[in-house]
């Protein structure tokens, strides 16, 4: 819910994400430099929580590996596979056996971008968005997402407008959604009213 100190925050935030036509949310309450910090259990947990119940009902969805790509992706994607750069995902029950954990839980920066469609995207993420912190749009999102990811998930909102993606990049930290301008809008009053809010994103973005 948000807390009213950030009473002017949507009006200051929505210009950027329908611009863009992308948020963020963050999957844990403070950025980390290194994510053993949270130990293997409650990355997993984070996965559990705000990714697998997304993932679950796609049909579409992607990998695009890094240059360094995880090793042993096991039964999520061969590693043979990654060469060319791209893999689409299988999704199924595979993706969440105990043997796939190391994929999900890396702490190494190198699973790359794992991108899907969303079938219903309100219900969808109004599921998981309880369990994540601080939605805002974001100015570089080069940063966290793979090139060929990011170009695919622009050209997607941009000529289908019915098509609303979802984007994990490396780590176990943010989740990027990403949608047309009229239902990036909606989905972003949705994370407003269903994510937290930590005091840290309060005292910066909120009322002086």
């Amino acid at each position: 819910m948000l807390p009213d100190a950030l009473h002017d925050f949507p009006k200051l935030a929505l210009p950027n994400v329908q611009e863009h036509k992308s948020f963020y949310v963050s999957l844990i309450p403070k950025d980390l430099t290194d994510f053993r910090q949270l130990g293997k259990n409650r990355r997993l947990a984070l996965v559990a929580e705000a990714i697998w119940p997304l993932l679950s009902g796609s049909n579409s969805a992607y990998l695009y590996a890094g240059e360094d790509a995880y090793p042993d992706s096991g039964p999520v994607v061969p590693h043979s596979a990654l060469a060319s750069g791209r893999f689409k995902v299988p999704c199924g029950s595979e993706l969440f056996r105990e043997e796939a954990a190391p994929f999900w839980i890396d702490w190494n920066w190198n699973r790359g971008t794992l991108i899907w469609k969303l079938n219903e995207p309100v219900s969808e993420l109004g599921r998981v968005l309880r369990h994540t912190f601080n939605p805002i749009a974001i100015e570089n999102p080069e940063s966290y997402l793979q090139p060929d990811a990011l170009e695919r998930l622009r050209g997607r909102t941009l000529t289908r407008s019915e098509s609303s993606w979802v984007a994990f990049p490396s780590g176990v930290q943010r989740l990027f959604v990403y949608a047309n301008s009229t239902t990036i809008t909606k989905l972003f009053e949705l994370a407003l009213a269903e994510c937290q809010f930590t005091s840290d994103f309060v005292e910066c973005y909120g009322a002086v």
